[in-house]
């Protein structure tokens, strides 16, 4: 695995990550690039947040259930120890859905990984990893706030 990053970290810098055929590779490849040095301007943390709003709408088992949903406007993640010292870009969110038999899961705090992959679009991937304490302050340090979830639930049908 840690070869085939190596050899996509090179690969990048001769080549464009839309031109991958296979979707691991393609985020692999995009995965392997640095978050933008410069400051992300306010209308970019809603384009960022939305992109959070969709990979919730494409995971949870039933995004129209979801409640008490928060997101925090994009940090380091490498203060979340999500792949540190890579210069990535990650939001924290916290959401409650419904599981398979219908009953709420309860709410936790994850973490998404941003991806720009045009000039104004982003991909969130939520990464799955347990959350340190250290990382749920992070994450209340960044301004996490109240989203409707129905946010979410716009994002089903389109």
């Amino acid at each position: 695995m840690v070869s085939s990053m190596v050899f996509l970290a090179l690969l990048v810098a001769a080549q464009d990550c839309r031109t991958f055929s296979d979707d691991i590779e393609r985020l692999a490849c995009f995965d392997a690039q640095s978050a933008p040095a410069e400051p992300v301007s306010v209308d970019e943390f809603e384009l960022q947040k939305s992109a959070v709003d969709i990979a919730l709408a494409n995971s949870l088992r039933d995004p129209l259930s979801a409640i008490a949903y928060e997101v925090s406007d994009p940090l380091s993640c490498d203060v979340l120890s999500v792949l540190p010292g890579q210069g990535k870009r990650c939001i924290c969110y916290s959401v409650n859905s419904k599981n398979a038999m219908g009953g709420y899961v309860g709410v936790t705090m994850q973490t998404a990984l941003m991806h720009q992959i045009e000039n104004a679009r982003y991909v969130a991937l939520p990464t799955g990893m347990p959350m340190t304490a250290d990382g749920l302050r992070a994450c209340h340090n960044a301004n996490i706030r109240k989203r409707p979830a129905s946010k979410i639930a716009d994002q089903v049908s389109k």
